[in-house]
């Protein structure tokens, strides 16, 4: 028993002792932690527990890493995890985390957080966040030197993938992520130990002896509280505490960050090609005061010094020491794997692209003159072309000029032996003559045959080897005659194939048939003396012309001449002028008195001339003068109710021959006819025509608007005084015929009327006394007698003598009423003759 208890003590002193070293907590003291990952593995050997297993092969063939699918299937990938829980708590300097060197664009965003129960799901407590890479700063870094200088039992990585994540890294998934973790490296000591070497202890005025794992730092605060700030060191930006001392930040951080100011170490990675602790030593592959440079090809397995660059071992095969950056002579590529080609003067090629910056050897063409030119080919534009020419009894050409060193073959010149001779032109091989005739005879296309400045007068073509339409001859100097429609003529002989336009001459269609002249030879000699025919151009009688006819023409008659043979005499046309030669008309009119086309009849009094006659006033002017001789106007006016061009018509209104005639009422207002004094139109309404001057029968007054009452027979009323000629119908009284007389009523008067009170009369219609019956009458209509008639009129006082009054009255006014019809009717006969 007591062999075991020491056995333990020994093992724990060796324990304790070996965990104070500033080493991986998890590793290398065999204080191997219980790992962790909320998704099962992509494959079943990436479990959790590969990220701490000491290995840092980022690549993940080696089976050192830990790493999980991304989820696409899973719809709540909100985040994933990795954690260790180590096996008591550790006063943890820093992390490095190694991520697998093709996923680690997917740890954006990445948050390390510590934990202190082994139970957690998900622990997201700021009070624990470490570390947090920022999404839109790129990618984290392959390698990352995280500080978390904190006393902690656990250390978890979280990602997320948050709606609408975003990040500037280029090759990240925004939607998903997985854990590509190849090894963890948690650094530190006892948690009451500090320094590299972890031998250092806390100093005792730290709380519960907790302090920097780097500086000894209370940074967990005092055991005094009580104690001032300066027991603890606060080392200002740019700096950071070491040994209980601030000294300058001494690596390259990402970004240009200062350093962490407790650790010096860089939180969020180190810059592009720096590593280490601090930041301060180059990533394999690079070297430089700056890391800047890239390594040489080194022997593979190897690599350069990162401060001189130089490999040690020496360099791939064809790379040149010591630096292993060149290419060997005539070597080249990216391996420097391909041989140069031909290059002139035996110069090296570029060592990137094979290229003979100085050209290529004579007789090889291409960028890396690897290309040989064979006979009846020479260089041209880095390239093997055909020799152009046709060189002296068919030798090659130069394979360097491309020239014909021994001369040309016939027609054939230039250095080439390719352009033919001044005019001639490549024609199937040959130098054949140029066919046409060039402008100011300049010598054809050497390669075409074509004018390049077009063609000669009277030329045209392809070649300019022919006449233009209208000309004709070997030169195109003949003018084509006047041909039937405007054909061409024949372009060798100027014949018209088809004949010539009417009047000119076969075969050349140029001179006109004898007895006509002018260009067109449309125009027909005149009359030459003795039939002779006249000049085909100028029209010109050479013996002079027949009688009555002058020259140079002989066309037109002399003065005072017309006629087919100009034997007739001019009449008297005005002012002395000659006649028509054709017709023998005057132009300029008649002389006064005489008219007639030809100005050879004499009008008579109250006649004009109109188309060459005498014809007779057509209109009455005023006061009875004649019309003028010569238009057969009225000089001085119209006649009473004329008017028109000659007063021929009657003014609107009036008509008849003498326009005296008055227009009756037409319909509408419109105006009668002129000869006859109809309206064309109708009358106004009860007037009758056709002259639309008398009331339809029924009708009487000014405008015929008044009924005519009814006549004895059914005769109509007068249509001037509406008086009935024989009398009205039945009981109708006079004049108008249109009341019943006393005591009647009813239609036609025929029916009695009452006797009704203060001798109002009865109505017309219907008989009835509106004021009552007289006395001594009664009934309906007062008819009913209750006295005498005697009774009656001494009732009423009348006079016997009354009824005799009565009737001496009223033919006084019929005597008047004829009297007045008669005036009437003679007064409007006066005014309708007027």
């Amino acid at each position: 028993m007591r062999t075991c208890i020491v056995i333990t003590l020994i093992v724990l002193l060796i324990f304790v002792n070996e965990a104070s070293s500033f080493v991986n907590l998890v590793h290398d003291q065999g204080l191997y932690g219980a790992a962790a990952m909320s998704l099962i593995p992509a494959n079943p050997v990436w479990i959790a527990g590969k990220a701490i297993d000491g290995s840092t092969n980022q690549n993940y063939t080696s089976n050192s890493c830990a790493i999980t699918d991304i989820p696409h299937h899973h719809t709540n990938n909100e985040s994933v995890w990795w954690k260790v829980w180590l096996d008591r708590p550790f006063n943890v300097a820093y992390l490095e985390i190694f991520f697998e060197s093709k996923g680690y664009q997917n740890a954006t965003g990445f948050s390390i957080y510590t934990y202190d129960t082994q139970v957690f799901y998900p622990l997201i407590d700021p009070e624990h966040l470490v570390y947090q890479h920022d999404p839109m700063s790129g990618c984290p870094a392959s390698v990352m030197n995280i500080t978390v200088n904190r006393v902690t039992q656990g250390i978890v990585y979280i990602n997320k993938r948050p709606p609408g994540f975003t990040t500037t890294c280029k090759g990240a998934d925004t939607a998903y992520t997985s854990i590509n973790i190849c090894e963890v490296k948690i650094m530190g000591c006892d948690q009451s130990k500090y320094g590299v070497d972890c031998r250092s202890d806390c100093p005792q005025k730290c709380k519960h002896y907790h302090c920097d794992a780097f500086n000894g730092s209370c940074i967990h605060g005092c055991s005094d509280s009580q104690a001032v700030s300066s027991y603890c060191i606060e080392c200002k930006q740019g700096t950071f505490a070491l040994n209980g001392v601030c000294v300058n930040c001494q690596g390259h951080c990402k970004d240009g960050v200062p350093c962490n100011t407790s650790t010096g170490g860089c939180d969020g990675g180190c810059d592009t090609h720096w590593q280490g602790r601090y930041c301060q030593d180059c990533v394999q592959g690079f070297y430089g005061d700056n890391c800047e440079k890239q390594c040489g090809e080194c022997k593979i397995g190897t690599t350069c010094n990162t401060t001189s660059g130089l490999c040690p071992n020496g360099c791939k095969d064809n790379w040149t020491p010591p630096f292993c950056t060149e290419c060997e002579s005539n070597r080249y590529g990216p391996n420097c794997s391909n041989t140069c080609g031909h290059c002139k003067d035996g110069k090296a090629c570029s060592p990137v692209t094979g290229a003979c910056n100085n050209g290529c050897e004579y007789g090889w063409v291409g960028k890396q003159c690897d290309t040989e030119c064979g006979d009846g080919t020479y260089v041209f534009d880095d390239k093997c072309v055909k020799c152009h020419g046709l060189c002296k009894d068919s030798a090659p050409c130069n394979k360097s000029t491309g020239n014909c060193d021994n001369g040309c073959n016939d027609h054939w010149t230039g250095n080439f032996c390719d352009v033919c001779s001044d005019g001639t032109y490549a024609s199937e091989g040959k130098c054949v003559k140029c066919q046409g005739v060039c402008k100011d005879h300049a010598p054809c296309n050497k390669s075409t045959g074509t004018c390049d400045n077009g063609c000669s007068d009277h030329w045209t073509g392809k070649f300019c080897e022919e006449c233009t339409d209208g000309f004709y001859n070997k030169n195109c100097s003949g003018i084509c005659g006047v041909c039937v429609n405007d054909e061409i003529c024949e372009k060798t002989n100027g014949h018209c194939n088809y004949g010539c336009t009417t009047n000119f001459m076969e075969p050349l269609c140029q001179d006109c048939v004898p007895g006509f002249h002018g260009e067109k030879c449309q125009e027909m000699c005149g009359e030459c003396k003795a039939g002779t025919v006249c000049n085909s151009r100028s029209g010109l009688c050479p013996d002079g012309c027949e009688d009555n006819w002058m020259l140079p023409n002989c066309t037109a008659c002399e003065p005072y001449k017309y006629g087919p043979n100009c034997t007739l005499n001019c009449g008297h046309c005005k002012e002395g002028m000659s006649c028509s030669t054709d017709t023998g008309t005057c132009s300029g009119g008649c002389e006064e008195g005489w008219n007639g086309e030809r100005c050879d009849t004499f009008c008579t009094s109250e006649t004009y001339v109109s188309n060459g006659r005498c014809v007779k006033c057509q209109g009455v002017c005023k006061d009875g003068a004649p019309c003028n001789k010569t238009t057969g106007k009225c000089d001085n006016g119209c006649g009473m109710h004329r008017t028109g061009t000659f007063c021929e018509e009657c003014l609107d209104g009036f008509y008849n021959t003498q326009c005296s005639g008055v227009c009756g009422f037409c319909v509408n207002g419109d105006v009668c006819e002129k000869i006859g004094g109809h309206c064309v139109n109708g009358c106004m309404e009860n007037y009758q025509g056709p002259l639309c001057r008398d009331c339809v029968p029924g009708f009487f007054g000014k405008k015929c608007l008044q009924k005519c009452g009814k006549c004895k027979s059914g005769e109509a009323c007068n249509t001037v005084t509406g008086l009935c000629p024989d009398g009205c119908e039945g009981h109708l009284m006079s004049p108008f015929c249109k009341e019943c007389g006393p005591y009647k009523y009813g239609v036609n008067c025929t029916l009695d009327c009452g006797h009704c009170k203060h001798g109002v009369p009865c109505s017309v219609d219907t008989g009835n006394c509106s004021t009552g019956c007289l006395k001594g009458w009664s009934g309906t209509h007062c008819t009913v007698s209750i006295h005498s008639v005697a009774d009656t009129h001494r009732e009423h006082g009348l006079n016997p003598a009354i009824p005799i009054l009565s009737s001496v009255l009223g033919l006084t006014l019929i005597v008047l009423i004829i009297f007045f019809v008669r005036y009437f009717r003679q007064k409007t006969t006066s005014e309708g003759i007027m």
